[in-house]
């Protein structure tokens, strides 16, 4: 049964998961983060690590001329949620708006960062309309798509098939190679309100976080995936 649970327990064992969560909502921080992302691009240097694995998902607005209300971005320790419903009317608002654009290309477009996503058929819409066409999937790199993963590998697709399952959910996913279940009542709460409830943040950063951990639960059930 891979049906998601909506027990207090289950939203408990899920927020767990999510220790360090920064809210990216002024120049400062925007610019801070570009800095972080950059130290880690460069630190990957001196290693004989290939990748950075990050785990990316976004929330919509519910206006059709938005596009995405909130783009998360897990990685290492860390989940940072990046702010994209502001107006863009004054010097700020824009000036932020073009910093995180500028910052989404630079993580998307570059090989080293391995992007882990989940059924992002949509989001690259949503991202296409935010970036008003400058974000371009011909263009952007190194993307794994959990989903797509699951349905076109022989391995992976046994797997679901015999939890009759042909186009599987987060939740089963979840299910599957966690062993717990993933709270999804703040799904379709209300993205464009301004603060996110606390409940509103800890789903945002899950949905990010735990693609990492499937990640990484795969390749130790299929090393030939690794």
């Amino acid at each position: 049964n891979c049906q998601s649970e909506t027990s207090e327990d289950s939203n408990t064992k899920s927020s767990n998961r999510v220790k360090n969560v920064f809210f990216i909502d002024t120049v400062e921080k925007i610019q801070l983060l570009k800095q972080y992302f950059k130290e880690l691009e460069q630190g990957l240097e001196a290693t004989s690590n290939r990748f950075i694995h990050v785990g990316i998902d976004s929330e919509f607005s519910n206006s059709k001329e938005d596009g995405c209300a909130v783009i998360q971005i897990a990685v290492n320790n860390y989940v940072f949620c990046l702010d994209t419903m502001f107006k863009r009317q004054h010097p700020d608002q824009l000036k932020m708006y073009n910093l995180e654009i500028v910052f989404l290309k630079y993580l998307f477009e570059t090989k080293r960062f391995l992007k882990v996503v989940f059924a992002f058929r949509n989001d690259w819409k949503e991202l296409y309309k935010f970036s008003n066409a400058t974000i371009i999937r011909s263009n952007c790199n190194s993307f794994i798509d959990i989903q797509d993963t699951m349905m076109n590998i022989k391995a992976f697709n046994d797997l679901i098939t015999s939890h009759n399952k042909n186009q599987p959910g987060l939740s089963c996913i979840v299910k599957l190679f966690l062993k717990y279940p993933l709270d999804k009542r703040e799904q379709c709460s209300n993205w464009e309100k301004r603060p996110l409830s606390r409940l509103q943040v800890i789903y945002a950063a899950i949905d990010a976080v735990v693609l990492l951990d499937i990640l990484h639960a795969m390749c130790i059930s299929y090393k030939s995936f690794a």
